[in-house]
């Protein structure tokens, strides 16, 4: 009975792992998705009222140096927040401009050597 408590927990521990995050516009109209697939590439998408207007892209650079980044990357947290200010511009027709936005920090780690997080 032990060992299946155990395994159970350990079966919930990997189920929660997040593997995509989703921010959404103030307005519901424009979504951004990110998520690692099986193999953990990362993957970015946008969609606007509920079309695709970027399909999903893989995410990564190539340096020199070290390996690819991009590749073998871990969903570690997010943070999620709103934004709702405004700004005075020097000139124009409005006295005040709206500065309204949802953001989402995803902090990544690589799976692999040389494990570095972003």
């Amino acid at each position: 009975m032990k060992n299946l408590c155990f395994l159970f927990i350990l079966f919930s521990l990997f189920s929660c792992q997040q593997h995509s995050v989703t921010i959404t516009s103030p307005d519901g109209k424009t979504s951004a998705n990110y998520r690692t697939d099986e193999i953990d590439d990362n993957f970015y998408s946008v969609d606007y009222e509920g079309k695709s207007i970027i399909k999903p892209s893989f995410i990564g650079f190539e340096t020199t140096d070290l390996p690819p980044i991009g590749v073998n990357m871990k969903i570690i947290s997010v943070t999620e927040s709103e934004v709702r200010q405004s700004w005075k511009p020097v000139y124009g027709e409005r006295s005040k401009i709206a500065d309204n936005y949802n953001q989402a920090i995803i902090h990544l780690r690589e799976t692999i050597t040389p494990n570095r997080d972003f």
